[in-house]
């Protein structure tokens, strides 16, 4: 089972884009910091796509930078080699479903964002 739940930080606004068959596909970047006892916090960054109407209303739903959300979906890994020939690896979450979250606490959640079809 490949299950993610993540809370964190849009690194940046979101961007709408359409694939060559004209899929809509959402991008954003999510920071996730962990804050462990008697250590330094610790963040984690991810990349998020939402792909179909989901992406389109999250598009215009007015999701913004600096906004705490939690994400659920799947978890992939992105390799490929840069233009000076290192080897990149950039950890993807394929979302199905994101809350935006009213507060620091995750059970202020104002809900999920994206109707239920």
């Amino acid at each position: 089972m490949n299950e993610i739940k993540i809370m964190g930080n849009l690194g940046r606004d979101p961007e709408l884009r359409y694939t060559g068959q004209g899929t809509p596909v959402l991008s954003f970047s999510l920071a996730h910091t962990d804050r462990p006892k008697n250590r330094e916090p610790r963040t984690q960054w991810f990349r998020v796509l939402m792909w179909g109407k989901m992406a389109e209303w999250f598009g215009a739903s007015g999701l913004r930078k600096g906004q705490r959300v939690i994400v659920f979906g799947r978890i992939d890994q992105n390799q490929w080699e840069d233009k000076d020939g290192a080897e990149r690896v950039e950890v993807q979450i394929h979302a199905n479903q994101l809350y935006v979250v009213a507060s620091h606490e995750p059970q202020e959640s104002s809900g999920s964002f994206f109707p239920e079809e």
